[in-house]
């Protein structure tokens, strides 16, 4: 056990519905998952035994993931609520915003619905595009579910906590514009990303190019 450290970041899972381009969990072909990938997934026990609450207590998670989304983890609300209930300062998670029913999200929301000055949430959602155009880097990510999840996190939870983090692959240059109204109405920040993954297909950021 470790004590003194300010915030954690962890990754629950290596599961994804998504079949991203340069993943590591994607295979080269983008058809299917890796042939080594071995799916690994933390139970809630096992995350009790890494954070007891005392780790818990005005603790910083952030929930992310290098090859899988932290919703498709199939302990991850309770551990959520495991966290909640011990007092943390801070809980972040990224997510292609498609994993997770309507009851996981509204539970999530309402986590967030009251301006507590002691605890706040925030949610990242990794979408770049609209209907037409998030899913050809995010293969597999239904959009409906995208826009209802983002809709649910709107109604229930306090303004300005949640971000719509953006990958300009120049193909979807002309979206942006469209996001950032967008998020004015949903309340989001909006955050313009750059790729670090060399296998886009030879998409070129428009805002490198002019």
């Amino acid at each position: 056990m470790v004590f003194g450290i300010k915030k954690y970041e962890i990754e629950l899972t290596n599961k994804c519905n998504a079949l991203c381009i340069g993943c590591p969990r994607t295979n080269k072909e983008g058809t299917g998952k890796h042939p080594g990938l071995v799916l690994r997934d933390t139970s809630l026990e096992e995350f009790k035994s890494m954070f007891p609450p005392e780790l818990c207590d005005r603790g910083a998670f952030n929930f992310c993931g290098l090859s899988g989304d932290p919703l498709a983890s199939k302990d991850f609300l309770k551990i959520i609520m495991y966290i909640r209930e011990h007092n943390p300062k801070w809980i972040g998670i990224t997510t292609n915003g498609s994993l997770g029913s309507k009851m996981t999200w509204e539970t999530l929301a309402k986590m967030n619905s009251e301006d507590d000055p002691n605890f706040k949430m925030h949610m990242n959602f990794s979408v770049d595009g609209t209907e037409e155009t998030n899913h050809i880097y995010r293969v597999n990510v239904k959009w409906k579910k995208v826009e209802r999840n983002m809709l649910i996190w709107n109604k229930y939870s306090i303004p300005n906590h949640a971000t719509w983090k953006f990958i300009d692959f120049g193909y979807n240059f002309n979206d942006i514009p469209i996001i950032k109204r967008r998020c004015r109405e949903l309340n989001f920040n909006f955050s313009l990303v750059l790729s670090c993954r060399d296998e886009t297909k030879g998409y070129k950021p428009g805002t490198l190019n002019g």
